[in-house]
């Protein structure tokens, strides 16, 4: 009975590999990923849909579920650059940065693992089954440490987050919030000694508090893709041949930011005298004027004043 038992359980098995179409990676296996295996508590299996053996260094980039429009242009900014140069890129699907991450990866033709909090035969918010079928179709991976059918627990989103660090040479985290789940996953990074970075926020968002709070405590405050790449010793040439864009040439400006601009170049520097002019509620103008600061078109001057780079 025993011996029929675990013919049922094998053939199972092979179903569910045969018509999901995943391997099942061993920790002993050679394809293993050699930096996960690195780390004191990987998996002892994981389950892979797609190529998770690309070649391509690897940087996990994660946030809030929430984030603010500040957060997600970031972070499309950050994917893009690192795509650009040869770089792969690790998240969570989940909403948010997450998603964004994954997108942004997609939307420049770059490699992009998804590692799931739940079994390898299903996908975690299911409105996000076509970023998932995407990734696919591009070359990437879909990834679970969970066998199919398995029973999703709130645990094992906060347990896979160690897999998104262990497969990384380092990690960004975007926006989070004091309690996000995203800091266990620089908490991770920091436990398999690899390189945390943090993009800075208005000191006044509950969603930069997290990121701050990292970027005090050490993290390598990050404001664009090629902050990370210096980071982590990847030289931009030999990743791209794209020669690394001036500080001040990153990014478009919005209506927003071209009348800060005007408004400074006419000789107001002040704060309080900008929100004046613009007419911009004060919230919106410390939200614009610190992305305005980390892409490098402004500069602070001290005491609430501000120069043109």
């Amino acid at each position: 009975m025993i011996t029929k038992i675990s013919h049922l359980v094998i053939n199972v098995n092979t179903f569910y590999a045969n018509f999901m179409k995943y391997t099942i990676l061993n920790c002993a296996d050679s394809q293993y990923p050699a930096l996960l295996k690195e780390t004191s508590d990987m998996p002892n299996k994981l389950y892979v849909r797609g190529d998770l053996n690309s070649g391509r260094p690897l940087v996990a980039v994660v946030g809030s579920r929430k984030p603010t429009p500040y957060g997600l242009q970031m972070t499309a900014r950050i994917v893009q650059e690192l795509v650009a140069a040869g770089i792969g890129i690790v998240s969570g699907l989940a909403y948010g940065v997450d998603k964004q991450a994954h997108r942004s990866a997609l939307d420049a033709g770059g490699y992009t693992v998804a590692v799931l909090g739940n079994a390898i035969d299903s996908i975690h918010p299911k409105p996000h089954k076509g970023i998932a079928d995407e990734i696919l179709e591009q070359g990437g991976a879909v990834i679970s440490e969970y066998a199919p059918g398995t029973s999703t627990q709130p645990f094992m989103f906060i347990e896979r987050n160690r897999i998104i660090a262990g497969l990384c040479i380092g990690t960004v985290v975007i926006e989070a919030g004091p309690r996000s789940g995203s800091l266990t996953t620089a908490k991770r990074t920091l436990d398999a000694n690899r390189s945390v970075m943090a993009l800075p926020g208005p000191t006044t968002s509950e969603l930069s508090s997290g990121t701050n709070a990292l970027i005090r405590s050490g993290a390598v405050l990050v404001r664009h893709g090629f902050d990370v790449m210096d980071e982590l010793g990847i030289g931009y040439s030999k990743v791209s041949t794209s020669p690394k864009p001036a500080v001040g040439a990153l990014g478009g400006d919005t209506p927003e930011e071209k009348l800060i601009i005007k408004l400074i170049a006419q000789g107001i520097f002040d704060s309080q005298q900008l929100i004046e002019r613009s007419k911009l509620p004060a919230a919106e103008f410390a939200r614009i004027i610190t992305l305005m600061e980390i892409s490098g078109k402004i500069r602070d001057s001290g005491n609430g004043t501000w120069t043109l780079r």
